[in-house]
């Protein structure tokens, strides 16, 4: 769990800096899938299959992409010819390394993150929400991005913090349309140092701009829960000790509900209430 007592101790990333590591190897396409027995699925956006994997097996395939296996060692990935050696790199940061860290016990959130003078300040939401764009309209404020996708958390003396993971700050179409050429892709940042975790803010897209809220602890924990990764859930245990964890951190940490205006040109508004709530 993630009691506030409990003091510093090595991160599970600190003691597995191999799944930081990436080896492509090159087969003949198409590479063979792996037996699908006792595998866990994931959907995309659109509901169609993006992948499969065994948590206690240690390997985990994505479709048009590759076929990745980790472990202490290190992650190595099986790709045709045919596929980007940066569609590679990009899926490993982005979706192996998020659910690597899950199979083996850490907790991560499909969130991005910046850094407030209090502490990180986390923004979960379904693909497409708007979470990057927050986060990067609020570097451009002076808050410094510390995640993007992926928030991996962990117990800490004075609370829950977040874990430093590399990350590429990637805006839609849309949002760099609005923010013209600058908003590029921030590759390979990686944050220096563990961060307390401030608070998290749960973003949805009602249309209405209704405004910020914080959540109770009954209200938070489904809305947390709705944005964790989730991989090597078959094992009954893992799962106790997932749901306590969100338990805990539901109870810790300050959540806020935040309804996103539907243009980008109304946002200054919401930022300034994001701000307010979590100074």
């Amino acid at each position: 769990m993630f009691p506030s007592q409990v003091s510093s101790q090595p991160s599970l990333l600190d003691s597995s800096q191999g799944l930081l590591s990436l080896r492509i190897r090159r087969s003949a396409d198409p590479v063979p899938l792996p037996d699908r027995s006792g595998t866990e699925v994931w959907l995309d956006v659109e509901g169609r299959e993006a992948g499969y994997g065994h948590a206690e097996g240690g390997w985990l395939h994505l479709h048009r992409v590759a076929t990745f296996t980790f472990g202490p060692s290190g992650v190595e990935a099986v790709a045709g010819e045919d596929v980007p050696s940066e569609k590679i790199r990009d899926a490993h940061r982005r979706t192996v390394l998020p659910l690597a860290l899950q199979a083996l016990g850490q907790e991560v959130l499909h969130a991005s993150a910046v850094a407030f003078e209090t502490g990180a300040v986390a923004f979960c939401a379904e693909s497409g929400t708007g979470k990057s764009t927050v986060a990067y309209s609020l570097a451009r404020r002076g808050h410094a991005p510390c995640a993007d996708d992926a928030v991996a958390i962990e117990p800490g003396r004075r609370g829950p913090e977040l874990i430093p993971l590399p990350f590429a700050l990637r805006l839609r179409a849309a949002s760099a349309a609005y923010y013209g050429e600058e908003a590029g892709s921030a590759e390979g940042q990686h944050p220096v140092a563990r961060l307390p975790l401030a608070a998290i803010c749960v973003l949805q897209r009602l249309g209405n701009g209704t405004g910020i809220c914080r959540l109770n602890r009954a209200e938070a924990f489904p809305a947390l829960l709705a944005h964790a990764y989730s991989f090597g859930l078959n094992d009954a245990r893992r799962r106790r000790r997932m749901m306590q964890h969100y338990l805990s951190l539901a109870s810790e940490v300050p959540v806020f509900r935040v309804d996103l205006p539907s243009g980008l040109s109304s946002l200054a508004g919401t930022l300034d209430e994001i701000e307010a709530a979590v100074a």
